[in-house]
């Protein structure tokens, strides 16, 4: 059975950044590779910009170009105020990340260890790579989620929704009914009471 790939939409790309920065403190639940990816893609772009256009309004500087110094202050005020904005979301993405590989955010704290010990250096670059490349592993390759199933169920919604909202609504015939149950009622009450502990 061959897996179609989903194609890649503006408002897929729009609802993926709005996630990132909507679960700016969500530390639980996961989040999937192509998700990761689109926002991983956009922060790097947005801070080639932002760092280009500082590079470039401090060589102007040395061209007497008069607006430069203006041009520079405000590049390096926007490069450090997205910066700043950036590391709780992008803390709380790493973390989920790792959790859908099969990690725990131990792995992170070690890494941030190493670096620092070997600042500078190219082994902490290599390992700042290395790390890189782990992000983009397929879900689960180290094992199964660190997550329980319930609260799985509630925070990957949002990378849920992203397939179904770029995928065309189906027909009444594909349409599928639950009966209830005694065993399905337990159940949802069972899960929504575990999902209220560890909110």
């Amino acid at each position: 059975m061959k897996s179609t790939k989903q194609k890649l939409t503006l408002k897929e790309i729009k609802t993926t950044y709005a996630i990132f920065w909507r679960s700016y403190v969500k530390f639980k639940g996961i989040t999937g590779r192509r998700v990761y990816t689109i926002t991983w893609l956009i922060n790097f772009l947005i801070s080639i910009i932002l760092g280009a256009l500082v590079y470039a309004s401090f060589v102007a500087i040395f061209l007497n170009n008069s607006a430069a110094p203006t041009i520079f202050f405000i590049a390096v005020v926007l490069l450090a105020i997205w910066g700043i904005g950036c590391f709780l979301p992008q803390l709380a993405l790493t973390i989920r990340r790792l959790r859908d590989i099969g990690l725990s955010f131990w792995w992170y704290i070690a890494k941030l260890i190493v670096v620092s010990i070997f600042h500078n250096g190219l082994f902490s670059w290599l390992i700042e790579l290395a790390f890189l490349t782990i992000m983009f592993l397929p879900s689960q390759l180290f094992g199964h989620r660190q997550i329980t199933p319930a609260v799985e169920q509630q925070t990957s919604h949002d990378d849920a929704s992203l397939v179904e909202d770029s995928q065309p609504s189906s027909s009444s015939d594909e349409s599928t009914t639950t009966t209830w149950s005694p065993v399905n009622k337990i159940d949802n009450l069972n899960r929504d009471f575990f999902v209220l502990c560890h909110d």
